[in-house]
């Protein structure tokens, strides 16, 4: 939740994404969620595209926006990533994969999460 942060919208690159960047590295990679709204097809099938918008927030439709973000291929639960190593943790979340792969991909790879602006209003994230 960007606007919890008050950064404002025309800030959120060079403010706050800049300043990921500076704390991770050149080296690092940033992963978050970009679920989308489920839509139903016949049979009851989930469906959406990789320009399908993200329903997270403001910083998952941020990451997607810049040059070289990837996004994972699965239906209802991708993720996008930026980095040097969001390719190959987003490539194990098929489109038939398990909903919460990459959070296991990030683990194996030592990965640390932070909850920016959402702590109370996050399923599952807080409060601590």
């Amino acid at each position: 939740d960007l606007a919890a942060t008050g950064v404002r919208r025309s800030d959120a690159v060079t403010t706050f994404l800049g300043g990921i960047w500076d704390a991770i590295g050149p080296n690092g990679t940033i992963i978050t969620p970009a679920f989308v709204r489920q839509g139903f097809r016949f049979g009851h099938v989930p469906f959406s595209t990789p320009e399908t918008p993200s329903y997270t927030g403001a910083f998952s439709k941020l990451l997607l926006a810049q040059p070289g973000a990837y996004r994972s291929t699965h239906p209802t639960h991708s993720f996008a990533g930026l980095g040097a190593r969001a390719k190959k943790i987003l490539n194990y979340h098929p489109a038939d994969g398990a909903c919460f792969e990459p959070p296991r991909m990030m683990i194996d790879h030592d990965a640390l999460f932070a909850a920016i602006g959402c702590v109370y209003s996050s399923p599952g994230v807080g409060p601590f």
